[in-house]
């Protein structure tokens, strides 16, 4: 009889029993396959001799052991199993002590350690019982260990059988199809006996984890390889092999060609570095260094003759954006990022299958843990190759961005520098975008909570595209706590920095007051009384200046409009009406007025520099600005020349010494004459009059427009 069709008849029964009466009835038994079972663990002592179940004291049991081992002095659970089997155990643990592992005493006695939360792989479960005991630290006392109890608590039991996964292959369903949850036999064989070589894998499972039954014969079969496989090895009905290449390396998928009808099989190919194990512990040697890692793996075909399924349903197409060039402003949408997401994304893609060779930079540390709807969010449509398009997706800064692609026409990869790529996301005010080829690609908004979803703004620009930082792209609900009031989400394009934060030193005075006049009456907090230094400070503005200066610090009155401009931990940081920053716990301040909004009259807190005046200059600013620059060149070409002429391109300090007689009679600093005299020559003294005075309008001009500013903004708070 064929050798796996014996596999895959092979059954086995497992009995399970607990040292109580409550746990025997509470798992009277595991199934084959996926079943799992709740063991409850009784409170038990912890022995002290490890000696007594046959391990030595010097030994290190696969890290289960060390001078502090203790052991529990009853088994938490008895396996029984009835038939030879292959399989996989899987034990994840609660009880209330510091667990080091787990013990397993197979019925020949000998002794398996486990390491909590991992799985122990054997293609030899013989028949018989097996005991399994929890493993903990002790406390080192005077050179003595003491004792401890286990509290009550959980083991949660799954034994996985590795025998090999048969299914037909249906040509005429989905395309491409995919199967999951693929377990390997531990038993491998020399990957040349197959007539195959895959890179640094030097052996394959003797027998398939699939066996696929082709109907008919296919001209031409891709077969894809999920990312925590270093290789596939595929063998069709002819016996022809073929094999994919190591995930890390590029090439994740094997095209076969002429695929007769029959039986198609599939192998994992591994790497055994080097290492040798018994046959109750052998098993392949995963890139993951752990040669008891989960060997659970997955793999799609694809009938290449027909064109692939897209990942969403006719009339449920995502958001297309076509760039075919410079954009002359940006392009802004808000996508509603919502609805069941995938699995969490690790440091490679195991959720996702790659096929593009080549592959540079595919997903990183930046996204592990991150999960996406299996539709994506938005596609791009380039018509030409680009490379100066940003973008920028606003939400809660956790968010991340993947790209996938491109796409041709028939839906499958274009071959390009890469496949996709894990991109910045609320954490970058606007990031770029690599390359991109011709071709249709993919964008996903993940999210780090499987749960979550967010009205993202998504904003695209290229290098031509100037940003309007006051263009608001939805609209807050009309009431929100304090804690959820927050302007970058409705305000995407505000500047900010690498922490999504609104850099507001960037925003002109006169815009900050723009969002006074503009933001919705929700985004704004009041303080429950008057803020001083003691509740609240300033963002911005050293303190130390204003006293120089003479000026007292105006803070925040009772029931004045603060606009939210983030959270920081239990701190807000607000924007008052006169554009000044404020921060202040969230807890001194309220949603909504206990009276009439109160807004200032006058600018408060100001500290002008003439470069401030020059950066914010308006339109009727430019002539003094322009006056006083043309004085200044034409004063510092001057000084430029005397220097030149009398300081002999000398850049450091020169003395002059004046001798009378042989005798040293004065020493004078020539680079401070030098300097005394071409100010004096090139009026510099009358130049910095004059900025002055152009400085003295032109502040005068900026309190004047910020004070037209706060009485538009009291109008509006007056209005009901």
């Amino acid at each position: 009889m064929n050798r796996h069709l014996i596999g895959a008849a092979c059954a086995f029964a497992l009995v399970v029993a607990s040292p109580s009466p409550a746990a025997r009835a509470a798992a009277p038994g595991l199934a084959p396959g996926f079943d799992h079972v709740s063991i409850p663990v009784p409170a038990q002592r912890l022995d002290t001799d490890p000696a007594r179940l046959g391990i030595p004291r010097t030994s290190n049991m696969m890290g289960c052991h060390n001078d502090n081992l203790l052991l529990a002095s009853k088994p938490s659970a008895t396996f029984t199993v009835k038939d030879k089997v292959s399989a996989v155990l899987t034990i994840h643990g609660d009880p209330n002590v510091d667990v080091r592992g787990y013990a397993l005493m197979l019925p020949d006695q000998k002794i398996r350690c486990i390491a909590p939360k991992k799985s122990w792989a054997s293609y030899n479960w013989d028949p018989g019982t097996y005991e399994l005991y929890v493993v903990a630290y002790g406390k080192l006392t005077y050179h003595a260990l003491e004792p401890v109890t286990l509290e009550d608590g959980k083991l949660h039991l799954e034994l996985t059988d590795l025998t090999a996964k048969r299914a037909p292959l249906p040509l005429d369903g989905p395309n491409p199809v995919r199967f999951d949850h693929l377990r390997h036999d531990a038993r491998t064989w020399k990957v040349d006996k197959l007539g195959v070589r895959c890179f640094d894998a030097s052996s394959t499972t003797e027998d398939p984890a699939l066996v696929l039954t082709v109907p008919k014969p296919v001209a031409k079969l891709r077969v894809w390889v999920g990312d925590n496989t270093p290789a596939i090895v595929v063998t069709d009905a002819s016996g022809k092999s073929a094999c994919t290449q190591d995930g890390k390396r590029g090439r994740r998928f094997v095209d076969l060609t002429d695929v007769p009808a029959g039986e198609l099989l599939v192998r994992q190919a591994a790497s055994d570095g080097g290492r040798s194990y018994d046959d109750q512990s052998r098993g392949l040697h995963l890139w993951t260094g752990n040669p008891f890692a989960h060997p659970e793996f997955s793999v799609a075909l694809e009938d290449l003759s027909r064109p692939r399924d897209l990942p969403w349903a006719a009339g449920d197409e995502p958001l297309t954006v076509r760039l075919a060039g410079p954009l002359d402003a940006a392009l802004t949408h808000v996508v509603k990022a919502a609805g069941a997401r995938g699995e969490a994304l690790p440091d490679v893609d195991s959720a996702r299958l790659k096929v593009t060779a080549g592959q540079t930079d595919r997903v990183g540390g930046s996204c592990r843990g991150f999960t996406h709807a299996a539709r994506p969010d938005v596609l791009l449509d380039v018509a030409r190759p680009m490379t100066d398009v940003w973008y920028r997706a606003t939400t809660n800064p956790a968010l991340r961005v993947v790209l996938e692609g491109p796409f041709g026409d028939d839906g499958r990869e274009v071959e390009a520098e890469y496949t996709w790529r894990c991109l910045a996301g609320g954490d970058q005010p606007r990031a770029a975008f690599p390359r991109l080829e011709m071709g249709r690609y993919r964008v996903y908004f993940a999210f780090p909570d499987k749960a979550e979803s967010d009205d993202v703004a998504f904003v695209l620009g290229t290098e031509k595209s100037p940003e309007r930082p006051l263009e608001r792209l939805r609209e807050p609900a009309a009431s929100l706590a304090v804690t959820d009031k927050r302007l970058l989400p409705y305000y995407p394009m505000l500047p900010m920095d690498s922490n999504a934060w609104l850099r507001l030193e960037d925003l002109h005075p006169d815009e900050r007051q723009a969002l006074f006049l503009d933001a919705p009456r929700s985004l704004f907090a009041y303080p429950k009384f008057d803020l001083d230094k003691a509740t609240a400070q300033l963002s911005g503005i050293d303190p130390r200046k204003l006293e120089e200066l003479g000026v007292e610090i105006a803070w925040p009155k009772t029931d004045e409009p603060l606009l939210v401009v983030r959270q920081d931990r239990d701190r807000v940081v607000a924007l008052t009406a006169d554009a000044t920053v404020v921060v202040v716990e969230a807890k001194y301040l309220v949603a909504a007025p206990a009276g009439a909004p109160v807004v200032p009259t006058e600018m408060r807190n100001r500290i002008l520099t003439w470069d401030d005046v020059v950066r914010w200059a308006a339109d009727e600013d430019r002539k003094e600005i322009d006056a006083v620059d043309k004085a200044n060149d034409k004063a510092e070409a001057c000084y430029s020349d005397y220097w030149d002429a009398h300081h002999g391109g000398v850049s450091g300090r020169l003395s002059l010494i004046t001798y009378v007689n042989g005798r040293v009679a004065s020493v004078r600093d020539y680079t401070a004459m030098v300097k005394d005299a071409a100010g004096k020559k090139c009026g510099l003294a009358a130049v910095e009059k004059k900025k002055e005075k152009a400085f003295g309008k032109l502040d005068a001009r900026f309190r004047k427009r910020g004070a037209e500013a706060l009485t538009q903004i009291a109008a509006r708070f007056a209005a009901p």
